[in-house]
């Protein structure tokens, strides 16, 4: 059995940090790309937020506006009947 020397631990203990520092570096580049992607994500999720809040707006508006077409269409389909009844009444008279 060979002994193992003081210069191969020193060899292994150094391979052994050049692998511990490449991997603090890719856990580093991962956090940053988390980071990234969170940031990412809040931004997403406000938006939606946003996006919420401008349909339920604009669902209210078109309720209004649909309310406002029905009266119209109503007191239109009144003036129609109104005028139909004094166009009877007009050519019930001539005859």
């Amino acid at each position: 059995m060979e002994e193992i020397s003081n210069n191969d631990l020193f060899i292994a203990i150094k391979e052994l940090a050049n692998n511990v520092n490449e991997i603090k570096v890719k856990v580093s580049n991962i956090e940053e790309r988390i980071s990234n992607i969170e940031g990412r994500l809040i931004n997403l999720e406000e938006r939606v937020t946003n996006l919420e809040t401008e349909v339920k707006e604009m669902r209210e508006e078109l309720k209004q506006d649909i309310r406002k077409v029905d009266k119209k269409v109503t007191l239109l389909s009144n003036e129609l009947l109104e005028a139909k009844a004094d166009i009877s009444l007009l050519q019930e008279g001539r005859r």
